[in-house]
């Protein structure tokens, strides 16, 4: 009985645990997409940076993939910089469209290898890596 008294508990307080994390984590969307925007509509037209990163602050969240695909190609129209090639990058990664992250993350390293030859392009091979993974597995 007591053993029964315990094992009660112990999934009472997993189940609490478990609500408890997944509202915190249930606001982090909104909030994001909420920041997101206003950093967008504050931006002046010819600030790619901002653009690439509101896209980026919704990617890593994993919200809001129509609109922020959006800023980043506009910030990529802006001016083509290694930041925001990574970013349009990661989507496709995330959105599992291995060929066209490969293609992305390539750009990103030949742009970022032209304002610095001994530029760090470390992430962006790891990256490359993973998509290679994917691609594999598709």
């Amino acid at each position: 009985m007591n053993s029964s008294k315990n094992l009660f508990r112990a999934l009472a307080l997993a189940l609490a645990f478990v609500i408890v994390q997944g509202s915190a984590f249930a606001g982090a969307g909104p909030k994001t997409i909420q920041k997101a925007r206003k950093a967008v509509e504050s931006a002046a037209p010819h600030d790619w940076k901002t653009f690439a990163e509101a896209a980026s602050m919704c990617f890593e969240k994993s919200v809001n993939w129509d609109e922020a695909l959006t800023w980043v190609k506009k910030s990529v129209d802006i001016k083509e910089t290694s930041y925001n090639l990574e970013v349009l990058g990661d989507y496709y990664l995330k959105n599992n469209m291995p060929e066209q992250a490969i293609k992305y993350f390539i750009k990103s390293m030949d742009v970022a290898r032209a304002q610095d030859i001994k530029a760090d392009l470390s992430t962006q091979q790891a990256k490359i890596s993973k998509a290679y993974e994917l691609k594999s597995k598709v």
